[in-house]
């Protein structure tokens, strides 16, 4: 890290920015084990109440495209702390709302605060950590922010069982805020020289664009996307499988059953570590090989130790490849454009996943299960190709 401090403070500064990068992505992904609460709360019907996660994962994607390229200018645990404060505020005020419009506007506030924090913790990880174990410590921040999706949905959801949904959303804007002042405190500026550059606002917002149009990293950013789009496409259909025949599993079994890839997320801080050893492409070839591997087992069988097997595999396979290619797209832009990068490469995940789950639809009714695995297995396969051109092309950096 890039202060000199007593051991124990050095060790918690990696785990503080994994916790609130945890904690971001829970606010994100809070409202949906709540949606029947929320409707009879604002006296809307349960479809218009799924709108709440909409807005917010909506405006937490579009928001990257702003907040990326200002990560890479201002002082980043101090961005960091001004999203905390803007989260937990608008997390706080919804709680009191029981206008549903007025509660859609907060919710898009919720998304605005909550991608200013990954947007400047990314790079604060890169930058700060050590240079041998930088794979380790990215991964490890990737593998918190994917089990703030599971503490989102069931810690919130758990909350609002005991207490109601506004009170849980209280104690989420008190944690938020808690930790982003501990962010502000325990936090150093990373030591790292940025070239002086005098752009204006509407030349930073050219930045992602421009990244985009650099051959090497459009092609990465490809390989995510399409990443993602086959395994959310699974995971997400995979709970309408689960409830057919021959399985006929409630909704509490196939949770529990889904739970089973936490397991993998020890995988993530490993594959930094192995990226660093024998390169980037070779983990990433593994993780979406293991994927494409894990799709069969669970596309093709009617028996549920195989699906079980396959979940591990696919969480282990993805937050295997993930960190792999996150961390070739930070080597591969100059140093002032870590945090534009790894923005766009979240906004191209989110957008991956969100467009699996909108294009499999039709897919699922026409050819049920066999087509959503068809589809996702395409992807993948895709992907490795993608994979495969980006390690052709030489970076810009």
């Amino acid at each position: 890290m890039p202060e000199k401090a007593p051991f124990p403070v050095q060790a918690f500064r990696p785990i503080l920015v994994c916790i609130i990068g945890m904690l971001a992505v829970s606010c994100v992904f809070m409202t949906q084990a709540i949606f029947l609460e929320l409707a009879q709360s604002l006296q809307v019907e349960e479809t218009r109440a799924r709108l709440s996660f909409s807005f917010t994962s909506l405006f937490y994607g579009l928001s990257f495209l702003l907040v990326g390229p200002i990560a890479d200018r201002v002082h980043q645990p101090r961005m960091a702390f001004g999203g905390a404060v803007f989260l937990a505020l608008a997390v706080l005020a919804a709680s009191f709302v029981h206008d549903f419009q007025l509660f859609l506007v907060l919710m898009a506030a919720v998304g605005m605060g909550a991608s200013a924090i990954p947007a400047s913790m990314f790079p604060y990880m890169v930058h700060t950590a050590p240079p041998e174990r930088m794979g380790a410590f990215v991964g490890m921040l990737l593998a918190f922010a994917t089990i703030g999706v599971i503490v989102g949905r069931l810690v919130v959801g758990l909350m609002t069982s005991w207490w109601g949904w506004e009170v849980a959303f209280r104690v989420m804007a008190g944690i938020v805020l808690a930790c982003g002042i501990c962010v502000l405190a325990f936090l150093p500026k990373p030591e790292m020289e940025l070239p002086a550059d005098g752009s204006g606002f509407f030349r930073l917002l050219l930045k992602p664009f421009q990244l985009m149009a650099q051959p090497k990293i459009i092609t990465l950013l490809f390989t995510g996307f399409l990443l993602f789009f086959g395994f959310m496409g699974m995971v997400t259909f995979l709970t309408y499988r689960l409830a057919q025949p021959p399985f006929f599993y409630t909704a509490r079994e196939i949770g529990l059953v889904s739970l089973a890839g936490l397991t993998s997320l020890l995988g993530a801080p490993l594959s930094g570590a192995f990226s660093q050893k024998f390169g980037w492409y070779k983990v990433a070839v593994f993780g979406v090989s293991l994927c494409l591997i894990s799709l069969q087992l669970m596309g093709w069988t009617a028996s549920l130790t195989p699906v079980v097997i396959g979940i591990l595999m696919v969480f282990l396979g993805v937050y295997g490849a993930q960190p792999s290619i996150f961390l070739e797209i930070s080597q591969s832009v100059p140093i002032d454009s870590t945090g534009c990068a790894s923005s766009m490469y979240i906004l191209f995940c989110i957008g991956g996943g969100s467009m699996a789950a909108t294009l499999l639809g039709p897919v699922w009714n026409a050819w049920g299960w066999t087509g959503v695995t068809l589809a996702c297995t395409a992807s993948l396969t895709a992907s490795l190709a993608m994979a495969a051109l980006a390690h052709r092309r030489r970076s810009a950096r």
